[in-house]
């Protein structure tokens, strides 16, 4: 019996920590990715090539592996994967393999900056002002409500990736380069947090959660960081989780900002930087198989020490010609 994690991109030491915690349960773990240049596949103990996420195969690809490999359940790291799998829910449980994902209304609001925006505002999240075009953006200017510098970014995107940070008008214009697809959001000057907690599929009540104030920040994650914890913190990701109606391992990022927190990106995903939870002694993986066997979790809230500084560092992974035979599907 097996795992498959789906597009596991650069996670090599997600992918291998979660094969070793599996393993440990007697399952197998697999990854699928659309080339051999992709790190995380090396992790697993067996991979295969698919097709991209969004080509018509895609999906067919992965049922076929989950059929052929005796699959429980798949699990994604990539953001528009989620929204794929989310959509094709059905066609896997009707072979028993539960994808570890959430809803499709609640994978296209996290994926979607500006409805996200949306549905905090809606909710009485502190969040940054987020502005969909150049017009509205001078009457919030006119009005006080807004101030340089602001960002602009993709309405869809991963984290801060395609992101400018803009001092005047000149500079929003030529960050938008006339496309209406491009954001306008408030700069929040403050601390920044990573959060990382799992959401019981069976209970739907938050039964594991980590924080890290980020010290040193890079492109897709915290680069350095420093266990905290605070209860106003994880109430705010635990009702928020709760009325998006998230389940599985999420990862959030919030602000502090004159005291009060402000919620920023939402992945309803492992985040990028779990394995700085995970050195701290958090543990998705047995939760994950509890749900997978339709056992509930209890809550073990905040068991883990504060003030572990946690250290991102690159690696490079050297693999032969002769080692990279991975069979396509």
């Amino acid at each position: 019996m097996n795992i498959l994690i789906s597009c596991p991109g650069m996670m090599f030491e997600t992918v291998k920590l979660l094969r070793r915690e599996f393993a440990m349960a007697g399952l197998g773990t697999i990854a699928a990715g659309n080339s051999h240049q992709i790190a995380g596949l090396y992790a697993a103990d067996r991979a295969y090539i698919v097709p991209s996420v969004g080509e018509p195969e895609y999906i067919p690809a992965l049922l076929e592996i989950c059929r052929q490999d005796d699959v429980k359940a798949i699990i994604t790291f990539l953001d528009r994967d989620i929204i794929t799998l989310a959509e094709a829910a059905p066609e896997f449980r009707a072979i028993d393999v539960e994808p570890m994902v959430v809803s499709l209304t609640a994978a296209e609001i996290c994926d979607n900056k500006y409805r996200m925006f949306e549905f905090l505002s809606a909710h009485d999240f502190k969040c940054a002002l987020t502005i969909s075009s150049l017009g509205e953006f001078q009457r919030e200017l006119d009005r006080n409500h807004i101030e340089y510098p602001v960002f602009v970014k993709p309405v869809v995107g991963d984290g801060s990736r395609g992101s400018m940070k803009c001092h005047n008008m000149d500079d929003v214009i030529l960050a938008r380069g006339g496309c209406t697809d491009m954001l306008i959001q408030q700069y929040l000057d403050g601390s920044e947090y990573d959060v990382d907690l799992y959401v019981d599929t069976i209970s739907k009540r938050m039964v594991s959660v980590f924080a890290k104030e980020k010290l040193l920040k890079v492109i897709g994650g915290t680069a350095t960081g420093i266990s905290m914890h605070d209860k106003a913190l994880f109430d705010l990701v635990e009702r928020l989780s709760r009325e998006l109606g998230l389940t599985g391992a999420l990862n959030i990022e919030v602000f502090r900002v004159d005291g009060d927190y402000y919620v920023g990106e939402v992945n309803p995903r492992f985040g990028a930087t779990y394995i700085g939870a995970y050195a701290c002694g958090i543990n998705f993986a047995p939760l994950i198989i509890n749900n997978i066997n339709g056992r509930e979790n209890l809550p073990q809230l905040g068991d883990y020490q504060d003030g572990i500084c946690m250290m991102k560092y690159p690696q490079v992974l050297r693999i032969t010609a002769d080692n990279q035979g991975f069979a396509s599907i």
